[in-house]
């Protein structure tokens, strides 16, 4: 048996999908288990707008189906591990653990955000999310948090010269009234996001 990590997703009203175990990605559709399998070992799973990914060792991505997996984009030029996803208007928006950042739909794979991409160089991306006005939320290993207006096509970096405790950001999340937390390496950041981008 190989040893994996679980990520619980919630997809639609009944069915749940239960994270990778390296080897598969295992549907329970309230009934029922099903392991769907690829010919390449599997790394972690996004959930975006109801559709459910995976990316494989090899750094394809692909879309979970009840019944398969299927490639989602072009095969990479060369594996780089997602941190994460957000859909727009044509598809979806992929940040690299790297920094690199990626517009992709199920045809091509284009450069997107040349300048942040080079910001977040070297910064170790650990993950992303969309906050509800639409902003993207990157948080960083050492660079502290970026918030990305899409809309705008501008950034914001806070780091420790704003107050944050240290610019070992793992991970963020909005609450219910909007607020955005920042979970850290020492703690957790209260982060006020009112005032646009």
């Amino acid at each position: 048996r190989s040893q994996g990590f679980l990520t619980f997703f919630f997809v639609g009203r009944v069915r749940w999908v239960e994270g990778t175990a390296f080897e598969g990605i295992f549907i329970y559709d309230g009934k029922h288990v099903s392991v769907q399998t690829y010919q390449d070992r599997l790394q972690k799973s996004f959930l975006v707008d109801d559709q459910l990914f995976t990316q494989t060792s090899s750094g394809q991505l692909l879309l979970i189906r009840e019944s398969a997996l299927e490639a989602y984009g072009p095969p990479p030029i060369r594996p780089d591990n997602v941190a994460g996803m957000v859909s727009d208007d044509d598809g979806y928006i992929v940040f690299y653990q790297s920094g690199r950042i990626k517009h992709l739909n199920s045809q091509e794979s284009n450069e997107a955000y040349k300048s942040l991409s080079e910001d977040l160089k070297g910064s170790f991306v650990n993950q992303v999310m969309q906050l509800s006005d639409s902003r993207i939320v990157i948080a960083t290993q050492t660079k502290g948090v970026f918030i990305l207006s899409t809309r705008y096509g501008s950034w914001d970096n806070l780091t420790t010269s704003d107050g944050l405790l240290t610019n070992s950001c793992l991970s963020s999340f909005q609450d219910f009234v909007g607020n955005l937390w920042v979970g850290m390496q020492n703690g957790l950041a209260l982060v006020k996001i009112q005032s646009p981008v």
